[in-house]
């Protein structure tokens, strides 16, 4: 309070102009801060949406695409092992091929945007389970070409199966990781909001 009279005091003492030149100065120097929290708060909401955007929503996209592809294949696989006649087997080998091209490109897509050690981890999962299930799928065509669907079938109902599952619950791992990830930018986007939008409230009524 004594502070306070002091201040109002010297203030008092100065010639108009000088008081007329402070006020401007402080309210200009006002302006000057909120312009500076303005545009850092703009660069972070920044930042957050093009994370959110370029990292998070195309990494859900190509584990989506993944996971259909990943499908298609289990389902020409099975197919494939109980098919006798071989235009069935020519016509599921063509879309087994363009299943496993397709999760090929997935992968790679996903694969330029891990960020850490945890996400790494994860899908060094799934790519191990989709070259288990790949090779396990590859021996499945093979005996079904070889005329012993028997064997086909045992091996996609058994060791395939397996596989697959293995992928599947990897890569639903995998994209639970990245949805979370996104939820995270997005609360980090609008706790920037808040924060700046407060900070320039009490900026703009102490100027």
């Amino acid at each position: 309070m004594k502070k306070t009279n002091r201040l109002a005091q010297d203030f008092s003492r100065l010639r108009v102009a000088q008081q007329l030149s402070l006020a401007f100065f402080v309210v200009l120097a006002l302006s000057a801060v909120m312009g500076a929290m303005a545009i850092a708060g703009l660069y972070r909401v920044d930042t957050q949406a093009m994370a959110l955007n370029a990292k998070w929503l195309q990494g859900v996209g190509h584990l989506s695409a993944m996971r259909v592809a990943l499908i298609e294949s289990r389902d020409f696989e099975v197919k494939h092992s109980r098919a006798t006649d071989r235009s069935y087997h020519s016509e599921y080998e063509e879309k087994l091929a363009a299943a496993a091209k397709a999760v090929s490109t997935s992968v790679s897509a996903f694969e330029a945007l891990l960020q850490d050690d945890a996400e790494r981890e994860l899908f060094g999962t799934l790519v191990k389970g989709w070259q288990a299930y790949e090779s396990a799928q590859k021996k499945v065509v093979g005996l079904g070409r070889d005329k012993k669907q028997q064997d086909a079938a045992e091996i996609s109902d058994g060791v395939a199966s397996m596989t697959y599952d293995e992928s599947l619950g990897a890569l639903t791992t995998l994209s639970k990781f990245n949805f979370k990830g996104g939820h995270r930018a997005a609360l980090a986007v609008a706790e920037t909001y808040t924060q700046s939008r407060w900070a320039l409230m009490g900026l703009m009524a102490a100027a």
